[in-house]
């Protein structure tokens, strides 16, 4: 009976939860739907990290068990079970708390979760390796100490989060030279600053995004070109933290393609709004002439085209690609081919061709 019930009671949850994700994919409304959607993938990936996280406790707890009342251990014990839980509300405080600046909770948080998947990746090739060594090593039957194996994986852990604060924290320059078929001889050197995913929100903010803008200002480019992922919160809570944009000074313009974080904030019509306030001007879907006559055809010149992110927006806003845009005609998936013959830079969000 008990049995019975149990099914009718999971059949039931399945059903309603069919049930919702039918309606908030083909009837809620479009501002909703992006809502709905970030709120499921942080349920999901939450539920992912719970089973990390569950993963991480029963190895590290067994190291700080105490006979003596509270001690050190208990500390050590209390503090695991904060930095785990840090860790597995990561994603909601970054959505509750939006500053111009990362909070110092949202800071710790991120680096918790860090730490935690490190340190879970950790003992799974700690036990991993542990475990063929027993079994290679046939002589021996003593199975290696769990402690030793909990403290090489913490230590693991800790020098692979450290080398990630450190990597996160560099802006790699990278040099590439882009042979255009059709340049026009007088744009050669033509240098383009193309930047893809500063995700403004809870754990970048104004100061990380103005000494951004002043590493592209000493590179002194033609064109700066933002592919994408440039926010992950609404216009409300991040509009002063964009202003520095203002301060990009490239000689021909700063341009914008939206990429899948913009659709997730539910707010990228505001985004597209407000950006050209900033002095960045948003090709959705669009094309524009740059250093020659678009009335000649562009002639001397050179085409940019921007695309949205593609199966985000299909996804999220549930439009599809039009079949021109002017003189641009969409012919694939990530393909655009021009109907003149003439010189184009093309990209869409996160991507650059």
């Amino acid at each position: 009976m008990n049995k019975r019930i149990v099914g009718y009671g999971i059949t039931s949850l399945l059903a309603a939860v069919a049930v919702l994700e039918t309606w908030i994919f083909f009837f809620m409304e479009t501002k909703r739907r992006a809502r709905a959607i970030r709120l499921h993938w942080y349920a999901t990936m939450t539920f992912i990290f719970l089973l990390g996280v569950v993963y991480v406790w029963r190895k590290v707890s067994t190291l700080f068990v105490s006979r003596k009342g509270f001690s050190f251990k208990s500390l050590a014990r209390i503090a695991s079970l904060t930095v785990l839980v840090m860790a597995l509300s990561c994603l909601w405080l970054g959505w509750a708390f939006v500053n111009n600046e990362p909070l110092v909770i949202n800071t710790a948080a991120s680096y918790c979760l860090g730490f935690t998947i490190f340190l879970a990746t950790s003992f799974a090739a700690v036990d991993m390796a542990a475990w063929c060594i027993h079994s290679l090593a046939l002589r021996s039957r003593k199975r290696q100490s769990a402690t030793l194996k909990t403290l090489l994986s913490l230590l693991l852990a800790l020098i692979m989060t450290a080398s990630g604060i450190w990597t996160v924290s560099q802006v790699e320059v990278k040099l590439v030279v882009l042979p255009v078929k059709g340049l026009h001889p007088r744009l050669n050197g033509t240098t383009v600053v193309q930047l893809s995913d500063i995700h403004l929100g809870p754990f970048n903010g104004k100061s990380a995004l103005n000494e951004l803008v002043g590493r592209v200002n000493r590179l002194k480019p033609d064109l700066v070109l933002i592919t994408g992922d440039l926010v992950d919160s609404t216009v409300s809570n991040l509009r002063e933290a964009v202003t520095p944009l203002r301060d990009l000074k490239p000689k021909h313009g700063v341009y914008f393609s939206t990429g899948n974080h913009e659709y997730y904030t539910g707010d990228v019509d505001s985004w597209i709004e407000e950006l050209p306030r900033h002095g960045v001007t948003p090709l959705i879907n669009q094309r524009v002439c740059l250093f020659g006559e678009e009335k000649h055809g562009c002639s001397g010149g050179l085409y940019l085209a921007g695309l949205e992110d593609i199966e985000t927006f299909q996804s999220v806003l549930r439009r599809t690609l039009p079949t021109t845009t002017g003189r641009v005609r969409i012919r694939q998936r990530w393909q655009l081919v021009c109907s003149d013959p003439l010189s184009a830079l093309l990209w869409t969000g996160n991507y650059s061709f």
